[in-house]
């Protein structure tokens, strides 16, 4: 048996309508191509060369978001190397929600596992943990920039892809040995870091649902959510030990665990879990536990309104960092400014999973110090946040983007900007900010593609492997084009139901498996979607 890997020094590339894998020539010079890569020749004609600058003919048209290939390739080609891996006892349930178009498949007579072809000789690949074979395994041994902490505590030198695997793989280590065990939920309330993500990541490896928690919340928030997912562990950065002059990031849920008594541990420098992930090393981390596509990666509890705790799966967050980075034409020389809150879903898988899908860097700023962010403008090819990190930067004196200096694409990444806000960002940059639609219970749904048309008041088409249908608030019927009703969902980004909430679940999720989300919107005759309310 074989775990899905790419090749060390695998990159992807995007040139005259085929998709390819490249490797790293020997020696410090330029990466040449591999005659053994494969490639698959899309059915619509390029869009872009290799550097994602549009074809001419293609400037301000979309892509094809209705043929049968909807821009992209089918299947995506993948080289792999094969390594040795002891078999693990898989917990027996139902394989669902593979994403259209992946290649990815459940393999017959083994539940929960999941395959992928690739290579000329039609080899079947068996995939243990998804989300770290598709994407943490890509940058096992590379020297490729990933992280650079920004904002008033930089982290110093950029941590590399691989680095940042030895960092999961150390953090698995750790939580293995805390005594947690898959399945086990570990809340956090920690600030955006690269040692945060290294904790996301290192439980994907471990197989523990984390539970992520605004480290600005306060103790009866956290007491709740406690009290509902029984988490084995809370870790906060300022908590576990004797220091109580640390900081105040994440007082409310170390006080919430004191009084639950549910351990906790500081994460970052003197503190035990910081600790054993130093000192237990990358060179003896473990093999990631295996997975199924419908196990628990996440919950994640809104901030207001009735608790639920949103249960995110393997195959939810591994199909959306896919879909994305294709759909929003990203690459490995792209450098994407992360102004999202870490405790979201967005920010802690969706940005960072299209980077290390692609094998791109991330700067990380605070999602609310507009300085940090314009100082690492610059810098970025890309910037992802919500609507405050827009908000703030047309706010503050000074700001502007000349043309072909700072990002290509501006990209707000859930909630809507206002209409006077993008007004003005136009005003100062002399470009669009690309408006995504996402909702907790299943992330981005919906979004323009990264170059075409982005027109005022839509949030772009349903994503590739998503169906969106309006339907009559009164009973449920399909509308036609045009009429506004109640906007609903399917696909493999929708979540499977609240953690321990049948009730609830049934509520918004239909027999058919599409979501109910409450928001009314209407689609318009070029099928771009349009958000104007709640039911």
């Amino acid at each position: 048996m074989g775990r899905l890997e790419p090749r060390r020094g695998a990159r992807r590339l995007r040139c005259g309508g085929r998709w390819a894998i490249q490797g790293r020539q020997p020696g410090p010079g330029p990466r040449g191509a591999d005659p053994r890569a494969e490639s698959v020749t899309c059915r619509r004609r390029a869009d872009s060369d290799p550097r994602g600058r549009p074809h001419p003919s293609m400037t301000g048209r979309p892509p094809c978001m209705r043929g049968g290939c909807r821009g992209r390739p089918r299947p995506r080609p993948l080289v792999v190397r094969l390594r040795p891996r002891a078999a693990r006892r898989v917990p027996a349930r139902t394989t669902r929600n593979i994403p259209a178009g992946s290649g990815l498949s459940p393999v017959p007579g083994r539940r929960g596992a999941m395959a992928r072809t690739a290579g000329r000789d039609g080899r079947t690949r068996i995939m243990a943990n998804p989300l770290y074979d598709m994407l943490l395994a890509r940058g096992e041994g590379s020297d490729a920039p990933f992280l650079i902490q920004s904002g008033p505590q930089p982290g110093g030198d950029p941590i590399s892809h691989g680095a940042f695997h030895d960092l999961t793989g150390a953090m698995a280590n750790a939580l293995t040995e805390l005594g947690l065990v898959p399945g086990d939920r570990m809340v956090t309330a920690l600030p955006t870091s690269a040692l945060y993500l290294g904790l996301v990541y290192g439980a994907v490896r471990a197989g523990v649902v984390v539970v992520p928690l605004d480290p600005a919340g306060d103790a009866a928030m956290a007491a709740r959510v406690i009290a509902d997912c029984t988490p084995a562990l809370v870790v906060t950065e300022a908590g576990g030990g004797d220091d109580d002059s640390a900081p105040e990031a994440g007082a409310g849920a170390r006080e919430a665990a004191a009084a639950a008594g549910v351990r906790c541990e500081r994460l970052g420098p003197g503190g035990r879990l910081g600790a054993a992930a130093t000192a237990t090393g990358a060179a003896a981390a473990q093999e990631p536990m295996d997975r199924e596509p419908d196990d628990p990666v996440a919950l994640f509890y809104a901030p207001d309104g009735p608790l639920r705790g949103v249960i995110a799966t393997q195959m939810n967050l591994l199909s959306t960092a896919l879909t994305l980075s294709d759909l929003w034409r990203l690459w490995d020389s792209d450098v994407v400014l992360h102004a999202l809150p870490g405790w979201a879903r967005d920010g802690a898988f969706a940005a960072p999973g299209t980077m290390l899908e692609v094998g791109g860097a991330m700067i990380l700023v605070p999602a609310d110090d507009p300085e940090a962010t314009m100082q690492a403008l610059p810098q970025a090819t890309v910037m992802m946040g919500r609507a405050d990190p827009y908000a703030r930067l047309i706010g503050t004196p000074g700001f502007a983007v000349q043309e072909g200096d700072g990002p290509r694409v501006f990209i707000a990444c859930w909630d809507r900007v206002a209409e006077p806000d993008l007004a003005a960002f136009h005003d100062r940059t002399g470009q669009r900010i690309l408006q995504a639609y996402g909702i907790a219970e299943a992330g981005i749904v919906a979004s323009p593609p990264g170059e075409g048309e982005r027109r005022a008041g839509s949030v772009g088409f349903p994503l590739p492997d998503v169906e969106l249908r309006i339907t009559d608030p009164a009973d449920g019927k399909p509308l036609p084009d045009g009429e506004t009703g109640v906007v609903e969902l399917r696909g493999p980004n929708v979540f499977p139901g609240y953690w321990a909430q049948p009730e609830a679940t049934a509520e918004v999720l239909r027999a058919d498996g599409f979501l109910v989300t409450g928001d009314l919107g209407r689609i318009d005759e070029d099928g771009y979607v349009q958000i104007v309310g709640r039911v």
